[in-house]
């Protein structure tokens, strides 16, 4: 059976980290991927820490289109495909009065 791969964007905290972990530890394979690069590889790092191996770290901001294209890239290039996106990471929008 092929690997599944999963994409989780905005995962270096909160919900999107509970995310990550809960993935791992049901041993599918986890992009994990955040906007500030040190903040993600730390996550990532704790989560192999607590035993959960699986976990990948790939910088990502989601309203960069340059870096959008780098994750696409690396996902395309080491797993020729991706099975699931969480799309967590939120954006700052336009205020309306």
């Amino acid at each position: 059976m092929a690997e599944t791969i999963r994409i989780v964007t905005g995962a270096n905290k909160g919900i999107g980290l509970e995310i990550c972990r809960q993935l791992a530890s049901n041993g599918v394979l986890v992009v994990l991927t955040a906007r500030d690069e040190n903040k993600g590889v730390e996550a990532a790092e704790n989560l192999k820490a607590a035993g959960l191996p699986n976990v990948i770290f790939h910088q990502l901001d989601v309203m960069d289109p340059s870096s959008i294209a780098s994750l696409g890239d690396f996902v395309k290039s080491h797993f020729g495909k991706l099975d699931i996106l969480v799309n967590n990471a939120g954006i700052g929008g336009v205020i309306v009065d």
